[in-house]
């Protein structure tokens, strides 16, 4: 009997074995037939093909590391240095188009103007961790004059130098689009093409926008409008020829923030001319800034000294969209500050989104928000209104707010409104009423 139960325990751990190791050879066998081609190639470190990868560059210290060697190769084009240029430009290029130190400068763009300026717009990495190759896409602004530049600029990290192939607008689409690998160059350094390493700070970015807006509203007016955010754009304008007429009647407050605008000695018939222009000529621009980071943007929010908005909201180092008011469309932020305000809070913000309206000459909007009975009364037209507000406001005014008086559901606030620019030493008070309405909307009135 003992016998008979040592053979079953056996035979038992026998079919056991038998089961496991078929249950094996059935996955080896599975794996066999369904193996990747890496498995072939032996040691992963060293065989797995990666494919270039094409991206936008989003960091912005390398962004304005490009900029600034961009910069660089743009002076050396201005004054002339042939050696220098020489030796920024790739030997691909060099060879291709049969150039020497000599006959360089003669192949490439001339800069006349003495005012001018490079500014990087656009930048994409092919990636490889020892030798990137960027494509940039930039402006040299001459004056009022815009020229656009393509470029490819090899970087060697290894040497920490650079190599410079201007391309046409063509080349650069069809680059930005591949993800064709480049093939890894190494750069031999040399006096001129040293990689130059730079950062750059909020303040720098947010001037940098104001600046670059300021000056496409002046000299590009089509670019300054293609910059505005779709909804807001849409919204407040509708059209270009609208836009176009807000700027012309921004003009003055435009041009006296833009560096570009300001006249020169030889627009002058005589010297004493142009001192008096210098001695007269007012320079306002960027007076604030602010910074907050989004789910899928950055925003600045800048200032101008007149009041003026200017909200760019940035995906990538210049790549932005801007709205020119807190009013016109809710705003994510201002929404958010709006339902967590108390009702005396809101009203406030909502005189303040009226002021706003009234010192950037949107009379419609500001209009809107008058109560109808009050303007039944008061202003049957718009144009009424808009020639009520510029014979008795300034035309940038600055609030005083005392304490509301509350009666049911309307909040009277005495406010007393001086005069921006300082300029006009009188004082003006007046009473305001408003019903805060659903949402975000509001009625109001004002003592005349």
């Amino acid at each position: 009997m003992e016998k008979i139960k040592k053979w079953i325990i056996i035979l038992v751990v026998m079919m056991i074995i038998l089961v496991i190791a078929f249950i094996i050879l059935l996955n080896f066998q599975k794996n066999k037939d369904s193996v990747s081609p890496g498995d072939l190639l032996g040691e992963a470190e060293e065989s797995v093909e990666i494919e270039a990868n094409v991206v936008v560059v989003k960091d912005n210290n390398t962004f304005y590391t490009i900029e600034k060697n961009m910069q660089n190769y743009f002076l050396y084009l201005k004054v002339g240095n042939s050696q220098a240029v020489y030796q920024m430009l790739s030997q691909n290029y060099l060879e291709k188009n049969s150039l020497t130190a000599e006959n360089v400068l003669n192949n490439l763009s001339k800069i006349q103007s003495a005012d001018y300026e490079f500014s990087l717009k656009q930048l994409y990495l092919n990636d490889s961790t020892t030798y990137p190759v960027y494509y940039a896409k930039g402006e040299v602004l001459e004056n009022t004059k815009k020229q656009e530049h393509y470029l490819i600029i090899y970087v060697d990290q290894i040497t920490a130098s650079i190599a410079v192939e201007p391309i046409n607008k063509q080349e650069y689409e069809t680059r930005i689009k591949s993800n064709k690998q480049n093939e890894e160059k190494q750069i031999q350094r040399n006096e001129y093409n040293k990689l130059t390493q730079t950062s750059i700070n909020n303040e720098e970015i947010a001037k940098k926008y104001f600046k670059n807006y300021i000056y496409n509203a002046i000299h590009d007016v089509n670019a300054a409008y293609n910059s505005l955010e779709g909804q807001y754009k849409k919204a407040k304008y509708g059209s270009i020829e609208k836009y176009k007429k807000h700027i012309a009647s921004k003009q003055q407050e435009l041009t006296s923030m833009d560096i570009y605008s300001i006249k020169k000695q030889e627009d002058f018939q005589t010297e004493e001319q142009y001192i008096e222009y210098l001695a007269k000529l007012e320079q306002k621009g960027l007076h604030q800034y602010s910074v907050s980071k989004e789910a899928n943007y950055t925003q600045y929010v800048c200032i101008d000294d007149y009041g003026n908005y200017y909200i760019f909201n940035e995906t990538a180092p210049m790549q932005y969209s801007v709205i020119l008011d807190t009013y016109t469309i809710d705003l994510p932020q201002f929404t958010a500050k709006y339902a967590n305000s108390t009702a005396e809070q809101k009203v406030l913000l909502n005189i303040q989104k009226f002021f706003e309206a009234i010192n950037t000459g949107d009379y419609k909007y500001a209009y809107s928000k008058l109560d109808q009975t009050f303007k039944t009364n008061n202003f049957s037209t718009e144009l009424a209104f808009e020639n009520y507000v510029k014979t008795n406001f300034f035309v940038q005014n600055k609030l005083a707010v005392g304490k509301p008086d509350v009666q049911n559901d309307l909040y009277i606030y005495q406010i007393t409104i001086t005069d921006a620019s300082g300029k006009n030493t009188n004082k003006i008070t007046k009473s305001f009423v408003m019903q805060l309405k659903e949402g975000t909307n509001f009625v109001m009135s004002f003592s005349k």
